[in-house]
């Protein structure tokens, strides 16, 4: 149960970070709509306020994305560990680096869901973390292939259920 948990944290606070940006829009927007400008040229005016709106904007096609189509809308991976686990037919994970010329700022990991349906579900995790958390799905899903390989991708491009271990 540890490793939903740690994956419903890790969900969750990736939900949280887009309600900011969404929230850093909207207030974005409002500032600059509300901005006194003491310039005498219109086009100052017209410019700042336009900026205002777009962001506004922005901010509510964002959200409308978060709760219509998006994350919040669909299932999310400690759900799906949960309550159908014999969906999830393929995981791996991939490291980005973040390496702005040539040194090492950050290092993060990517953890790719695939299902049965298709569809998949990517996750952030900390490189220190991914090993412990491979070591408790795999316990967990043991008909789930685990790792990446070409040949993996073209056997669930042609039929995800040609991944399942039996």
């Amino acid at each position: 149960m540890d490793e939903i948990i740690y994956i419903a944290q890790l969900e969750k606070r990736a939900r949280n970070r887009q309600l900011w940006v969404c929230g850093a829009l909207f207030a974005l927007g409002a500032f600059l709509l509300l901005y006194p400008l003491d310039t005498p040229r219109e086009t100052a005016h017209y410019f700042v306020w336009g900026s205002g709106i777009f962001f506004l904007l922005l901010g509510c096609l964002f959200t409308a994305y978060l709760f219509r189509i998006g994350p919040f809308k669909s299932k999310s991976v400690a759900d799906q560990l949960l309550e159908d686990p014999d969906s999830i037919v393929w995981v791996y994970h991939y490291i980005v680096q973040t390496m702005p010329f040539g040194v090492e700022v950050s290092k993060m990991t990517t953890v790719y869901f695939y299902l049965v349906d298709g569809n998949f579900h990517t996750l952030r995790v900390k490189l220190s973390r991914v090993d412990e958390l491979f070591d408790q799905l795999k316990y967990r899903l043991p008909h789930t292939t685990f790792g990446y390989s070409e040949e993996k991708d073209f056997l669930y491009k042609t039929d995800p259920r040609l991944l399942i271990v039996h």
